[in-house]
């Protein structure tokens, strides 16, 4: 293969006639012979026979186009087609939000210097702001290294608090929910119920959730400066050191209510969630519960396996989750009867910081009429993420397929719109049992 792309990018030379446009054509017959090389051994030959000519095509646009602007491919210029390639090759819109991609490849190469790897940074991250998808977006080494070491979940590193919206729309900030127990952001007094006004510097009125806690995740012994307004009206700036933490996604309470409750509070998704939760329902089972209510407001996700086998605890039979990209349903996720309680009366607590994973679990169970869902419309996250690794240590997140509930609805932007509207529910810092009795009322 080494050799084929040696003969094209010679005989492109040729044509060319000058010095420059053969440095350049060596280089980049090298480059598409190391992407060539790069791709699994199963896929070369679904890639020779569907992406070669494209390849070559642009491969010959390329090499007539740099003498203009440039003498040689550099380094930086083959780390930003690395990230390019990524999303060319993945992405699950084949439109590339109506962008033609490999025009838009030869117009950043022309007109980016790519002198400094923050030059292509910036290079990058132009591209990658013209698909309208906050989720694919160029990850710096540090920042790709600290969520590719945390995937898993269990310990963090960070500040321990958990953050809601406020109940009162019309109020600046972002809710504390909690200080989880020995945390940094305990150890510097903040309490449930006030008021995140600033993460760094950067104002959190109409922040999302996801860039909140963002901000606040970090490398462990790096420092985050948060200003906070007590209940009292008091603001405070707080530098917080972050620290290993270990998250407890799963808590359950039995409450002897007129049929006795399960409260089962689920804050987010890792890979042992649904082994914790199918722990609590056996738990609750044994105290003689009647009925569930799952808490799944301000979970922003996590693990899409943990999503998918949670819904297996309360379900036996139907379609949980579809996988698709723009041309339509490509996999499908269903239940395995293997059910805890696939019939016991059940309800699922949702609201605006109801996303992704949470999404997942929320929309099974309603379409398949196993529960009712009561709050407010979820937050709209359906897309799903792979990392891809560049070869300088930072990485790019690719979007390369999209959610759709059991009966096919697209939520991506759209959120799922619960059975029983509540916007009066009582906070997640609330005695469970209130909280329980409030959503059956």
């Amino acid at each position: 293969a080494g050799h084929r792309w040696e003969s094209f990018a010679t005989s492109a030379s040729r044509r060319d006639g000058s010095r420059s446009s053969r440095k350049v054509s060596g280089l980049f017959g090298e480059w598409v012979a190391w992407m060539f090389a790069r791709v699994m051994p199963g896929e070369r030959d679904d890639l020779a026979r569907k992406r070669l000519p494209a390849v070559v095509a642009a491969a010959a646009g390329l090499v007539a186009a740099v003498p203009l602007y440039a003498n040689a491919v550099t380094e930086e210029n083959l780390l930003y087609l690395e990230a390019w390639r990524a999303v060319y090759q993945a992405y699950y819109d084949g439109t590339y939000n109506s962008q033609n991609w490999f025009k838009l490849k030869e117009k950043t190469l022309k007109e980016y210097s790519m002198t400094t790897r923050k030059d292509t940074y910036a290079a990058i991250e132009s591209n990658l702001s013209l698909l309208d998808d906050p989720y694919t977006k160029l990850l710096e080494p540090s920042k790709y290294a600290f969520i590719t070491g945390n995937k898993k979940g269990g310990s963090v590193s960070g500040v321990g608090l958990e953050i809601a919206y406020p109940k009162n729309k019309s109020e600046e900030g972002i809710l504390v929910v909690n200080s989880q127990a020995g945390s940094p952001a305990e150890r510097s007094g903040i309490k449930s119920n006030e008021l995140l006004l600033e993460i760094d510097g950067s104002p959190t009125s109409g922040m999302s959730l996801y860039e909140a806690a963002s901000l606040l995740k970090g490398e462990k012994g790096t420092v985050v400066r948060v200003k906070v307004r007590d209940q009292e009206n008091n603001v405070a700036s707080l530098d917080l050191e972050r620290d290993a933490l270990t998250r407890k996604n799963v808590g359950s309470n039995f409450c002897a209510l007129d049929s006795p409750t399960g409260y089962i509070r689920l804050s987010s998704f890792s890979d042992e969630t649904d082994l914790e939760v199918r722990k609590a329902v056996q738990e609750l089972q044994s105290k003689g519960i009647q009925e569930y209510v799952l808490d799944l407001r301000n979970n922003g996700g996590g693990s899409f396996n943990a999503g998918v086998n949670v819904a297996r605890v309360f379900m036996n039979e139907g379609v949980i989750v579809n996988i698709a990209d723009s041309k339509g349903i490509k996999d499908y996720y269903e239940a395995k009867n293997a059910a805890e309680d696939s019939s016991s009366r059940l309800t699922v607590l949702v609201n605006g910081g109801t996303a992704s994973a949470a999404e997942v679990l929320a929309g099974a169970l309603q379409d398949n009429k196993r529960a009712v869902l009561v709050g407010e419309k979820t937050f709209g996250k359906g897309l799903i993420q792979t990392l891809v690794k560049l070869s300088d240590g930072s990485g790019v997140a690719v979007s390369v397929a999209k959610y759709q509930t059991p009966n096919e609805i697209d939520i991506n932007k759209k959120g799922i719109m619960p059975n029983v509207v509540k916007d009066d529910l009582p906070l997640l810092s609330d005695e469970p049992c209130t909280i329980a009795k409030a959503a059956l009322e």
